[in-house]
């Protein structure tokens, strides 16, 4: 599958239970992409420290 800007994976890895509900799954992936989304543009606009 071919990766870059706007494409997704098409899977996700949890370590949420299995009988966690789908609903509750997505909340989570958005939220995750959200954070890794800011966190590129913080990137982007200051210099941070490397770890």
């Amino acid at each position: 599958m071919a990766r870059g800007p706007g494409r997704s994976d098409g899977y996700w890895i949890s370590s949420l239970p299995p009988e966690t509900p789908a609903a509750d799954l997505v909340r989570w992936a958005k939220m995750r992409w959200r954070i890794e989304q800011d966190y590129r543009e913080l990137k982007q606009t200051a210099v941070l420290p490397v770890c």
